[in-house]
């Protein structure tokens, strides 16, 4: 990977400036975790208000990176599941 500088300094150029090849953060995010609205109305029909609302209230397992706010699809499906009564305790 070649890196491009600002001035004779050899500061970095500006994010955009230096040259990637594929962004693995996008296919993390893409495949792994979901927004917060995306979540809350998937699994919820949940507008965009109520989905943050929950994700506050620790309702929606979020994780934070930088300043996104995302939501781990494997947790929120583990705990779907474990919140899915059984035929035991339907009696």
């Amino acid at each position: 990977m070649s890196m491009h500088f600002v001035d004779d300094r050899r500061a970095p150029a500006p994010y955009e400036a230096i040259e990637m090849h594929g962004n693995p953060q996008s296919k993390i995010f893409n495949d792994k975790t979901v927004s917060v609205p995306e979540a809350g109305q998937k699994y919820f029909g949940l507008g965009r208000a109520g989905s943050y609302a929950a994700a506050n209230r620790g309702d929606l397992p979020t994780i934070r990176v930088g300043r996104r706010l995302r939501v781990s699809v494997v947790a929120l499906e583990r705990m779907l599941e474990e919140a899915r009564p059984t035929s035991r305790d339907s009696t």
